[in-house]
């Protein structure tokens, strides 16, 4: 049994999503659609989420394998208070339970939180061209 949604937005407005969902594989590209603000809630899941500039996100998750993807010339912030993670994210830095690419930067584009059960998450970056 499969079902396959597929959900278009206008990039002219600022946009918020709140999705919930179980267990599933799901496929977020939020590149040049102007969500300012995303809530994501979900069970077991293989996620792949891309990121753009001036987003805030918010992951609540369970058994999950998580794939966050952000523009490479971004500032990202990514506070964890999650259970047994296994997380990887190149070229973040951290401190006390927050990861920073540019810790130096007083300006984030990208603010991430993380609240998970036993999960993988991985964190990666995209060329905007692309």
């Amino acid at each position: 049994f499969q079902t396959e949604l597929e959900i278009l937005i206008t990039p002219n407005t600022q946009n918020r999503l709140q999705l919930n969902y179980g267990a599933t594989e799901a496929y977020i590209d939020l590149r040049d659609l102007n969500v300012t603000n995303i809530e994501l809630d979900f069970g077991a899941s293989d996620t792949t989420i891309y990121l753009d500039k001036n987003t805030r996100a918010s992951i609540n998750c369970g058994v999950s394998d998580i794939k966050i993807y952000f523009p490479k010339d971004s500032n990202v912030v990514i506070e964890s208070d999650s259970g047994l993670v296994d997380l990887h994210l190149d070229g973040f830095e951290k401190v006390g339970n927050k990861y920073y690419n540019n810790i130096e930067s007083k300006d984030y584009d990208i603010y991430v939180k993380l609240d998970s059960g036993v999960s993988s998450i991985q964190g990666g970056y995209y060329d905007e061209q692309n």
